[in-house]
């Protein structure tokens, strides 16, 4: 049997730039002490956008943590982020071990995990990948293994007049035909 839930979240107008440093802060630590190094290349110039802080908080705070993550002795992280015509862009990129060409085509369905047991429960990119959709947006990834993983979050710059959106959680439910 499905059920569908659904919640209302708030949704508002919001600046990239604020989300995005935000979103880093919270990950600092992490960071730190992964002896990684963090490159901050968002400008401070992005127009603000239309959405779920929370929801879109934990995509990118998500991207972040699998990147600190595939960098076991260290590496480069680069979040970047630009205005393309009517969308912003946001690439989160790292130096780690990479995705084999094997896995990119699994890498957003759920419980999909490359990590140990206990390491990982597989739902990260799932669920951002959702979240992503239900802002408009997509999402994609270019992974060299030994050379490192870029994610590419492409998002519609919206103003607060758009429509607010409602979120519908699926318990029991297929995330079939999401792609």
């Amino acid at each position: 049997m499905r059920k569908t839930i659904s919640t209302s979240r708030k949704y508002g107008s919001m600046t990239k730039v604020r989300l995005l440093r935000e979103t880093m802060k919270i990950a600092e630590n992490h960071i730190n002490v992964s002896k990684v190094r963090l490159h901050d290349e968002v400008p401070d110039t992005l127009p603000s956008i239309y959405g779920n802080k929370q929801g879109l908080q934990q995509v990118f705070l998500n991207l972040i943590t699998n990147a600190v993550q595939a960098m076991p002795n260290g590496g480069d992280l680069t979040v970047r982020a630009a205005v393309e015509t009517d969308r912003i862009i946001v690439e989160v990129q790292d130096t780690g071990t990479g995705i084999s060409r094997d896995h990119l085509p699994h890498i957003f369905d759920p419980f999909f995990t490359t990590k140990d047991v206990g390491k990982g429960t597989g739902l990260g990119l799932s669920v951002s990948y959702g979240v992503i959709k239900k802002h408009g947006g997509r999402i994609s990834v270019d992974s060299k293994v030994g050379k490192g993983t870029v994610f590419r979050v492409a998002l519609p710059v919206r103003d607060t007049n758009q429509q607010i959106f409602s979120e519908e959680v699926s318990v029991g439910g297929a995330l079939a035909n999401r792609r």
